[in-house]
């Protein structure tokens, strides 16, 4: 055996050696421990009644009456202890329990540390010659299994109250840059929780980080009085770094038009829409899913045309575009194909384009093919995973174009069809009901379950290779995938491999800009942001973003010299973060308390289009801040559960139904940018 085969064995023993977690033993360790508490806690017990009872002998003295009363005080503490005795049962099981995380999390994070020393011995075997290129695929392709393996059975086994964090686990090359603060939320003020925070040492589904109180939003900087008022700025905002970083641009419009990003001197404008399901951004096209009709049952895409030339700080768009699939469900995804002009969509059982002017062109059958699917090939094929194992493929120059009296697929959908759901029959009748045409092909991707594959985005810098990972919906507890995948469908028998490692939860999204050349953003439910070079598995930086789970992610690459890495979260903020030259968050942007569902970035517009939902029914009063200038037309009240307070950012604004936000960014951007 050569000295690489040799490594490569011991990788993989080891590899799987650490993914099995010993429940048992650990188990054990907690009996231990508990009994040793038992003990120490008994040994007190036992000190206090001796001194209680020598106490009371030294006191004996005392007249009878005093005698009655203290028989009296007896029963009554007796009685207290008794209606204690219920609390302290339940606090002690729940301790139990969190003991039993503790050290269930102490030996998890002991081996996912072990593997990551793994992961880093081979890369840099293979920079060094001595793995070959097909050995390291191996090694990395088990380690992203040994690591779901791990994590899919701590989730298994937690036994505590809420959600156990996984810290984070990293190479020690990878840059870990922290946020500055966190937003206290309105909810912390409710005398439940905080009760429930006394008992059990935490809020229930809440992950716990040490962090600094925010601090007022008047005593944060602002870089320019054109900053936005929803933009809330980190304290330690280096204005000097990014001023020398400007002043090596030699363009004055660019360095301006750069300088009103690094600033947040936007224009904010708000449309209000349905809810919204799915969103992209593609060349000059902005489209957005909605849940239309009777209780949001049916299909709708609205289409936003943005100009090619540089719209003016407060130019509307004046190009909404309402788009009637007609299909009989929401669906998951929309993209738009700018080499044939296309706007792909699904819903119901079926996948159609349709043509810019908003007419249907192709429709396919999908109904033995439901999950995600992708543009291949430039756009000439479409691919989607299927119930089968195997993957469906039409060739985009072979489908039956809709015409008159052109039924593709050569039937028509029953009105009662069950792809209709629960729509009546009229409505139902409708409906566009060809049943499209049927797969050219089927494949199958090694190492790759259909329903695991998420939206396939391509590698700009690779022909035919395309990154994904696991879409949200198919990563629970059950069946825990962590990881990102690459496949090359330029091959014959294209097989998935694992390129990005290091997440201690489902990715919730993926970014790339071509732009940035190898690199990719993810956003993970563990509540960190990641930067990866996609020739390197382990993340070269890590943001430190919320104690919630990340929704959305975006790349501003601000013309390749100074890019930021947008991030929204649960929390209902977007943060910017500079990974290049502060290496630091600079500010965060207020998305007006909506629940995230999409967001993009537009590098010609400089412009952030965010898309969100909204459920809040309770509302309290605000309470007046004396330090805070009165701002005309703000809200009177505030969402009961906000995820921050009020005055958290410079102007008081929740957005109050499901709406399309637009950060426009320009050097042009007034005082008052607020419509």
């Amino acid at each position: 055996m050569s000295n690489a085969e040799d490594f490569v064995a011991s990788a993989q023993a080891d590899l799987l050696a650490l993914a099995h977690l010993n429940v048992g033993e650990l188990q054990r360790e907690v009996d231990d421990r508990e009994t040793q508490a038992w003990h120490s806690s008994s040994r007190r017990r036992e000190e206090n009644e001796d001194d209680q009872r020598n106490s009371e002998g030294e006191g004996s003295d005392g007249s009878g009456a005093d005698a009655d009363e203290d028989d009296e005080d007896d029963d009554e503490d007796e009685d207290d202890e008794d209606d204690a005795g219920g609390a302290d049962e339940e606090h002690g099981l729940h301790a139990d329990a969190d003991l039993r995380d503790s050290v269930l999390k102490a030996e998890v994070m002991a081996n996912l540390a072990k593997m990551v020393a793994i992961v880093r011995s081979a890369e840099q075997e293979n920079d060094q010659g001595r793995l070959a290129d097909q050995q390291h695929t191996e090694i990395i392709d088990l380690a992203a299994r040994a690591m779901n393996k791990l994590i899919e059975s701590f989730i298994r086994n937690q036994a505590g109250v809420g959600s156990s964090e996984l810290r984070l686990f990293a190479a020690e090359t990878a840059v870990i840059i922290k946020h500055h603060s966190y937003p206290t939320p309105q909810w912390q003020d409710d005398t439940f929780n905080i009760l429930l925070s006394l008992v059990f040492g935490r809020v229930p589904g809440v992950t716990q980080r040490r962090t600094n109180p925010a601090p007022s939003w008047l005593s944060t900087p602002r870089p320019s009085p054109q900053s936005n008022l929803l933009a809330r700025f980190n304290p330690a905002y280096d204005r000097d770094r990014l001023n020398t970083v400007l002043d090596g641009v030699n363009d004055g419009s660019t360095r301006d038009a750069m300088r009103a990003l690094l600033q947040a001197r936007a224009t904010f404008f708000t449309s209000y829409i349905d809810p919204p399901t799915c969103m992209s951004l593609n060349d000059d096209v902005l489209l957005y899913g909605i849940r239309d009709g009777y209780k949001g049952r049916l299909d709708l895409l609205r289409m936003v045309t943005l100009p090619k030339e540089t719209a003016e700080a407060d130019d509307d768009w004046d190009c909404d575009e309402d788009l009637i699939t007609r299909m009989g469900s929401p669906g998951m995804q929309v993209t738009y194909d700018p080499t044939l002009q296309l706007i792909w969509h699904d819903g119901d059982q079926r996948l159609k384009a349709f043509t810019r002017g908003r007419k249907v062109k192709y429709t396919l059958d999908c109904s033995a093919h439901p999950y995600r699917w992708g543009l291949t090939d430039g756009g000439r094929s479409v691919i989607r995973g299927g119930k089968d194992g195997k993957f469906a493929l039409w060739n985009v120059d072979r489908l039956t174009a809709h015409g008159h009296g052109v039924v593709p697929g050569g039937r028509v959908l029953r009105q009662d069809a069950s792809c209709f759901g629960s729509l009546d029959i009229g409505t139902a009748s409708g409906l566009e009901r060809s049943s499209g045409d049927a797969p050219h092909t089927t494949f199958a991707i090694d190492g790759a379950d259909p329903k695991s594959v998420g939206h396939l985005t391509p590698l700009p810098w690779t022909p035919n290779a395309y990154l994904f990972a696991p879409p949200e919906e198919h990563c629970d507890g059950a069946d825990t995938d962590c990881a990102i995948y690459t496949v090359d469908l330029g091959q014959a028998g294209p097989a998935a491999h694992a390129v990005g490692l290091g997440h201690g939860s489902c990715v919730t999204a993926l970014a790339l800009d071509a732009a940035v050349p190898y690199t990719y953003a993810t956003a993970c439910n563990d509540g960190y942001g990641r930067l990866f070079d996609v020739r390197h598995p382990l993340p070269q930086v890590i943001f430190d973003c919320a104690h919630c789970p990340m929704r959305t992610v975006a790349i501003a690459p601000n013309r390749g010299i100074a890019p930021l890495v947008f991030m929204g979260s649960d929390d209902a903020l977007v943060r910017a973060w500079d990974a290049r030259n502060t290496k630091a968050c600079l500010y965060e942007l207020s998305i007006g308390l909506m629940d995230l569902k999409g967001m993009a970035w537009h590098e010609g517009q400089q412009s952030l289009f965010v898309a969100g939902d909204w459920h809040y029914e309770e509302y309290t009063p605000i309470r007046a801040d004396p330090g805070r200038p009165l701002i005309r037309n703000e809200p009177t009240r505030w969402p009961k559960e906000a995820s921050y307070s009020p005055n958290y950012f410079g102007r008081r604004y929740y957005v109050g139904e499901p709406a399309l936000l637009e950060y426009r960014f320009r050097p042009t951007a007034g005082e008052v940018n607020f419509y």
